[in-house]
């Protein structure tokens, strides 16, 4: 017995085949489960990096530093530290977790493990996406407040490099997707 799954992406359409009857392990686990964490792997380490090792966060660490920002700055991203925290310590979090879900679903057998394994890939889908809208929030925060549009081009380019904005981005980007392919996940073994 087939079922197809349609993930609609930015450029294309890709259907991915699940077969039902090997979609569930013994154990109630989704072989979905180690993408899951390949993708959630590469957000927390694109993610972390750009917090850690950033300007804006430098910055911040500076003593007296962000109640001048606060001063000098109408529009102040002091916000955005927490943010970026949040994204670090939700992947982190989830991450442990999901390696841990990985082993006790080889671990323990039956209904009761699949129930919890729902309600942990749910649960985590929805932090995933939390976490990944405020990473994203935070780059744009700490982008409008730092690299005004009047300068030239190479300016602001060299500025966004050095807050990681792209990388932020990504790594919130692919939090958010990874926390879809989670709600995904939950729907798919709580269903068979």
């Amino acid at each position: 017995m087939m079922s197809f799954v349609t993930l609609i992406g930015s450029n294309s359409v890709t259907s991915v085949k699940l077969e039902i009857a090997n979609a569930i392990l013994p154990s109630g686990t989704m072989p979905l489960s180690r993408e899951d964490l390949v993708i959630l792997f590469i957000a927390l380490v694109v993610g972390s990096h750009a917090h850690f090792n950033n300007a804006w966060t430098r910055s911040w660490g500076n003593p007296g530093y962000p109640e001048y920002c606060r001063y000098a700055f109408p529009n102040c991203p002091s916000s955005a530290v927490g943010m970026e925290k949040t994204f670090v310590a939700f992947t982190i979090i989830i991450f442990i977790l999901s390696i841990v879900s990985i082993i006790a679903g080889f671990l323990v057998k039956g209904k009761k493990f699949r129930i919890v394994d729902t309600g942990y890939h749910a649960i985590a889908g929805l932090l995933l996406i939390i976490s990944g809208i405020l990473m994203i929030a935070a780059a744009n925060q700490i982008d409008s407040a730092n690299v005004p549009d009047r300068i030239p081009e190479l300016i602001r380019d060299s500025l966004r490099k050095e807050f990681k904005y792209s990388n932020k981005l990504a790594g919130g980007s692919m939090a958010v997707i990874d926390g879809v392919i989670y709600l995904v996940a939950a729907g798919l073994i709580f269903k068979f």
